[in-house]
């Protein structure tokens, strides 16, 4: 947030002070509060943004960057073309909160990329303010970035705390800019206004709440590459049989070690989730058909064991095992969760 004026409203000021008018008495709290609402809505519609942007987007880190900082200063960006007029010549807008924390929420590159939008756009819109608009803003930006490159050194993440600190950055480096560019006693009543209870509040609390919704993203992402590596050094294929309500049966594998037991990838069976059944031995998959019957009459938390035979494309033989616990879904559905190995020896299809 910090101070724009063009030359007009300087004008404007200037001829009303000399008129005695109160150019500088504040606004209504209640009405400052919900344009500051207002203008917040701008960056936590991009931190929404965020995870639906980069959430395919795995470890190519460096993208992901790239795709944070420009998310970002896009909010920022937002809230400054719809600022907050808080006196005659004074309007106020969040770039600096933007600024302070894509570095810590998406890495230097974020940073970086998040100042120079924002900074390109306070220069479009001119004005007697912009060099201090984009003095305040570039400083928010290096902070964030100090901080985003310790997080890197230290592989911590940042604390509530810490969004808290920064917020506080972003609310007070207005203070900063008009004590450098305007005169007193002009210059305090202008402090009070642009970081006042109000501002510094809603700074506070959109720091934390932007915050909140980028690191679950993140901590949401690093859960998904975990698990997704385990997945991929698991000895079997992570599989899911579901009965919905209606009666119908899915089957469902997880991970790529069905390429190793069946001529099948598993972008083909993220397509056809049941495509892997078409090397089941036709005895086999009578049975399985007679075994989801029971299933569905009985409907009945059972734990799952079905072992069947497979013919591969070069005419080997496989046996294939599955073991899978049940739990019921919120809609009703019951779903066996479990894995499915590799048997292949002398055995004897059932299930348990």
């Amino acid at each position: 947030m910090i101070l724009q004026r063009n030359k007009v409203q300087d004008s404007l000021a200037a001829i009303a002070v000399d008129q005695g008018d109160a150019v500088l008495s504040r606004s209504r709290p209640d009405d400052m509060l919900l344009e500051l609402t207002r203008g917040l809505g701008y960056l936590i519609v991009a931190a929404v943004l965020v995870p639906l942007a980069t959430q395919r987007l795995g470890d190519y880190h460096r993208l992901r960057q790239i795709v944070i900082g420009v998310i970002i200063a896009a909010g920022g960006s937002a809230s400054m073309f719809d600022p907050i007029v808080a006196q005659p010549g004074i309007l106020l807008d969040f770039r600096n909160i933007a600024a302070v924390l894509a570095g810590p929420l998406g890495g230097p590159l974020a940073a970086v990329i998040t100042a120079a939008g924002l900074a390109g756009v306070r220069i479009y819109l001119g004005g007697s303010g912009a060099e201090a608009g984009v003095v305040g803003l570039v400083l928010c930006a290096l902070i964030g970035l100090g901080v985003s490159l310790w997080l890197r050194r230290t592989a911590r993440s940042l604390t509530m705390g810490g969004f808290v600190g920064l917020s506080l950055v972003a609310a007070w480096m207005p203070v900063a800019m008009i004590a450098a560019y305007v005169p007193f006693p002009r210059a305090f009543d202008l402090m009070l206004v642009i970081s006042g209870p109000s501002a510094t509040a809603v700074n506070v609390v959109g720091a934390l709440l932007i915050g909140f919704i980028i690191k679950s993203d993140h901590q949401r992402v690093e859960a998904m590459l975990q698990l997704e590596a385990c997945t991929a050094n698991m000895p079997g294929v992570i599989y899911q049989k579901i009965l919905r309500p209606d009666g119908t049966i899915q089957h469902k594998l997880a991970n790529s070690r069905i390429e190793q037991f069946l001529d099948v990838t598993r972008e083909e069976v993220e397509r056809d989730p049941e495509s892997w059944l078409r090397w089941m031995v036709p005895e086999d998959r009578e049975f399985l058909a007679r075994s989801n019957a029971a299933a569905v009459a009985e409907r009945t938390l059972m734990p799952w064991r079905f072992e069947a035979r497979h013919i591969r494309d070069d005419g080997s033989l496989i046996w294939l095992r599955t073991d899978a616990a049940p739990r019921r879904l919120s809609d009703g559905s019951i779903c066996w969760d479990g894995i499915m190995t590799d048997v292949t020896g002398p055995a004897a299809p059932g299930d348990g």
